[in-house]
């Protein structure tokens, strides 16, 4: 009886212990259904967020491939030769430049555009156009010191910029002039070796505005002013005092700085607007000259233009007339110039037996140089002049012999045209282009000495359309490029008013100029030179020769801002690119992200770029 209750009591125990495990079992059937559910729920958080992040970065590099395209379509339309004689307007062009599409789609959230945006100075109306920056339309520093100016001069150009000191403009000039010893209040190696760690100044050409934050006296507000997002644009932030940075005047006027009036690159290639060689007055070969000459132009300018460099001017600062004609019995006389060198007496030479002696040339600040006499018996057809002075604020003339028919046994000389060309070349140079313009020759033509009048009169009414298309096809140099010259028709006040020797009564009527043109002066053959400064009666020769060395029409090294956006929401990405369009194809030469600026720009005002969504 007592085994047969022991035994039950087993069994019922036995019982218990399976029921208790069939419902441990679900218990831990639940807890890993619950896990799973959580993993799965976790894992399709995690792959949502992977997809958006996805999404988001691929946006991202759309947009920054949009603002690419904006770049490279600035560097095509800079490389373009137009199909009449100027390049395509990329001042303000908003056909070409204002939210183009790159990427259509059915959503306007995956519709992409571009947008190539530039600040308007606030002295011609503020805001913002849409087009590139002409870096010419700055002042090249690098330009500034090797200017053929007193240091004083260099430094009042500098004085215009807003915020700027003496002490400051002489410490920068230091630091990029060859030499070590200091300007007046400047600063030079002397100073910066003293500084924990030491500083080794520059001495040469800058390569960046930011080093500028080396030199002693200049900051970063100085600079870059309060324009903290680099759009040009007097943004709410810029102006709220000490409410949120950057710190700024709340005077509701943007201070920009120095960086829009300063740059360290500025050039233009010496070559047509169409892309083609120009004509380089000043060529040894002046047989070749006159056939080019006489392809581009006509008998007459040809003419004048090779007389010019074989005798001179009669009546111009460039210098005077030296000997005129070797006889055939080994005598010459020496021609006389009538001309006046603005302030200096320029005589034409003398002759005797058999020499044609050079004129001695004098110019206003300068000394005057004997001419080298030549031998008219036979071994030199040529009296050559001396070297004039500096005329007109600088310019630098030369006086020089004239061309002496040949003697006997003299060297050869070709004919073109009624002239004798000799072979050895001319002996004067033409400085700039405008010495040619009212300026006139006397020269042996068709075996009798004549006056030759200049194709180009110093008469503004008859200048309208042969000065733009001489300044354009002809040239005084061989150079690839010519550097530092200063656009006047983009040029803000700050730098139209840091050109040496500029008259201000000119500076009003260039602002003017470019406030009434809306960028028209792209397509205007006029504006493409300085030519209607002249033809507009603005200036005369005289100050156009002193300053054709400072300023230009336009310049081929653009800055660019490209702003990338969709139509609606997402990333927007903003860059910065310079281009230099001197060579072709055009070359980009850095590209800077300003994404970390902001877009700078808004859409909700038609302008450039929606804001981050």
């Amino acid at each position: 009886m007592f085994k047969r209750s022991a035994t039950c009591h087993a069994t019922r125990r036995r019982v218990r212990r399976r029921r208790s495990r069939r419902g441990v079992v679900l218990v831990v059937v639940l807890v890993v259904i619950m896990m799973l559910a959580l993993g799965a729920y976790s894992f399709t958080q995690l792959m949502t967020a992977e997809l958006a992040a996805t999404d988001s970065y691929e946006r991202e590099s759309q947009a920054r491939a949009f603002a690419d395209s904006g770049i490279e379509l600035a560097a095509a339309v800079l490389g373009e030769a137009s199909d009449g004689a100027l390049r395509t307007n990329v001042y303000n062009n908003t056909a070409l430049f204002q939210e183009v599409l790159v990427s259509d789609a059915d959503q306007a959230r995956r519709r992409g555009r571009f947008s190539l945006v530039a600040p308007v100075p606030p002295d011609v109306g503020g805001g913002i156009r849409y087009g590139l920056v002409d870096e010419s339309s700055k002042l090249n520093l690098n330009a500034l010191v090797e200017y053929e100016v007193e240091e004083d001069a260099q430094t009042d150009s500098l004085m215009h910029l807003p915020g700027m000191t003496a002490d400051v403009a002489n410490a920068i000039l230091d630091w990029i002039d060859g030499d070590d010893t200091a300007r007046y209040g400047g600063a030079e190696a002397q100073y910066y070796g003293s500084l924990v760690p030491p500083v080794e100044p520059r001495n040469g050409p800058l390569d960046s505005l930011d080093e500028l934050l080396r030199v002693r006296g200049v900051t970063r507000q100085l600079l870059y002013g309060e324009d903290a997002n680099r759009n040009g644009l007097l943004d709410p932030e810029e102006n709220d005092g000490a409410a949120s940075l950057p710190l700024d005047n709340a005077d509701g006027v943007l201070d920009l700085g120095w960086a829009p009036y300063l740059t360290v690159v500025s050039r233009e290639a010496n070559r047509r607007v169409d892309g083609t060689p120009r004509i380089n007055v000043n060529g040894d070969d002046l047989a070749a000259l006159y056939d080019e000459l006489l392809t581009e132009f006509d008998e007459e300018t040809a003419q004048f233009v090779v007389a010019y460099r074989m005798s001179g001017p009669v009546n111009n600062s460039a210098g005077g007339a030296g000997g005129s004609s070797g006889q055939s019995g080994g005598q010459s006389s020496g021609g006389q110039s009538g001309g006046q060198s603005s302030g200096g007496q320029t005589s034409g030479g003398q002759s005797s037996s058999g020499q044609s002696s050079g004129g001695q040339s004098s110019g206003r600040g300068g000394a005057s140089a004997q001419g080298n006499s030549g031998a008219a018996n036979g071994s030199s057809p040529n009296g050559s002049g001396g070297q004039g002075g500096q005329s007109s604020g600088g310019n630098t003339g030369q006086g020089s012999g004239g061309a002496g028919s040949a003697g006997r046994g003299s060297t050869s000389s070709e004919q073109r045209g009624g002239l004798a060309i000799p072979s050895g070349g001319g002996s004067q140079q033409i400085g700039s282009l405008y010495d040619l313009v009212g300026a006139t020759v006397q020269v042996e033509l068709n075996g009798a000495q004549q006056t030759l009048e200049s194709p180009w009169p110093d008469e503004p009414s008859e200048l309208g359309e042969r000065l733009p298309q001489m300044l354009d096809a002809l040239t005084t140099t061989d150079d690839e490029t010519i550097d530092g010259r200063i656009n006047v028709v983009e040029a803000p006040r700050e730098v139209i008013l840091a050109i040496p020797e500029i008259d201000e009564q000119l500076v009003p009527v260039l602002l003017a100029a470019q406030s009434n043109s809306g960028g028209a002066y792209d397509s205007d053959p006029l504006r493409a030179t300085t030519a209607w400064l002249l033809v507009e009666g603005h200036a005369d020769a005289e100050q156009m020769r002193t300053l054709d060395r400072y300023i230009t029409g336009r310049g081929d090294v653009y800055r660019v801002q490209a702003v990338g956006h969709f139509n609606s929401g997402g990333p927007v990405v903003r860059t910065e690119a310079l281009i230099d369009a001197t060579a072709l194809p055009p070359q980009v030469v850095w590209v800077r992200d300003l994404s970390n600026l902001g877009p700078g720009y808004s859409t909700t005002d038609g302008t450039a770029a929606n804001t981050n969504q």
